[in-house]
């Protein structure tokens, strides 16, 4: 079975964790709307923006001629509890103290499926291999590879991303908990991509090296924008700030209100700019294992070229 792409989390120079979490129903306009706005549902607001992403909006505001006021999704200072329930927090440690490592992990992803952060028509699969497998590997707490694609057998016409996410048996602690659950929902962002990918006829353009990957820079904002917890918020805006250097001008484009609205609530939260954090040692040691990443990755390409 080919692997189309493995996206994983090594956690040399941090927490190797990516997080996200689901929004409440206290999200609320917080802005005067302009005249003939739409006012969406926060919930809706929020899946329309990492969904659709900034490139899909804009294209569908120029065609509607209506436009669509962006809600305050960053006003609330971020919490220690737990964005799980105490009901599965709870049946997770039960289950991991009962060695029962399958069972805690479904209890999980039950629980995000049930919340709608999973949505199990992209998460099907053809072919050999268990959707969610658990392995002992080191550096991640989750990782997604991509099959052969395969036809949508409800929809003739499109096609589905055919994935497989590997957790870490390491992973799967009750102190972990919300790292794995940060993890899963980071690793489903990239089956989100690649799911609206092969059902799209553009050209991908050339990136080399982790670092100036579009994909990586849209979970990690991802990240920011649905963090809940001051140390990941850390985390994530460190990585979102220095991905955010390697990107080039055509693919930082589509983020940028995007990113100008997640670095107002990295101010909030962190009560610090994004310039200082990537002022960071561990910013400036994270840049270079990126620099080596894409060093490596022009390498392979150019001797895949005969040199060129």
């Amino acid at each position: 079975m080919e692997i189309r792409r493995v996206q994983d989390r090594t956690g040399s120079w941090g927490s190797g964790t990516r997080r996200k979490v689901s929004r409440k129903k206290d999200d609320e306009p917080t802005a005067q709307l302009a005249p003939g706005a739409v006012i969406l549902r926060p919930a809706d607001a929020v899946l329309l923006q990492r969904l659709a992403g900034n490139g899909a909006t804009t294209a569908r505001l120029a065609g509607g001629g209506t436009s669509v006021q962006r809600l305050d999704i960053y006003g609330r200072a971020a919490t220690q509890a737990s964005a799980l329930s105490p009901e599965t927090v709870q049946a997770f440690a039960r289950l991991i103290e009962a060695g029962d490592q399958a069972g805690a992990l479904r209890v999980v992803v039950e629980a995000m499926t049930s919340r709608g952060q999973l949505d199990p028509l992209i998460l099907r699969t053809s072919g050999e291999g268990d959707l969610w497998q658990i392995r002992d590997v080191e550096g991640f707490r989750a990782a997604a590879s991509f099959r052969s694609r395969f036809a949508d057998p409800d929809n003739a016409g499109r096609k589905l991303p055919n994935p497989r996410f590997t957790i870490s048996s390491t992973g799967l602690k009750p102190e972990h908990l919300d790292e794995l659950y940060e993890s899963i929902l980071h690793e489903y962002r990239h089956v989100e991509q690649q799911a609206e990918r092969v059902n799209s006829t553009e050209q991908q353009a050339e990136t080399f090296g982790y670092g100036a990957d579009p994909d990586e820079f849209d979970a990690y904002l991802s990240e920011v924008e649905l963090s809940y917890r001051r140390g990941h918020m850390q985390t994530a805006a460190l990585q979102a700030g220095v991905h955010w250097e390697f990107l080039s001008e055509a693919n930082q484009a589509p983020f940028k209100s995007r990113w100008t609205a997640a670095q107002k609530k990295i101010q909030r939260v962190l009560g610090k700019p994004v310039s200082e954090i990537v002022a960071t040692p561990k910013a400036e040691s994270y840049r270079r294992q990126l620099r080596e990443m894409e060093r490596q990755a022009r390498e392979a390409y150019e001797r895949a070229n005969g040199g060129h």
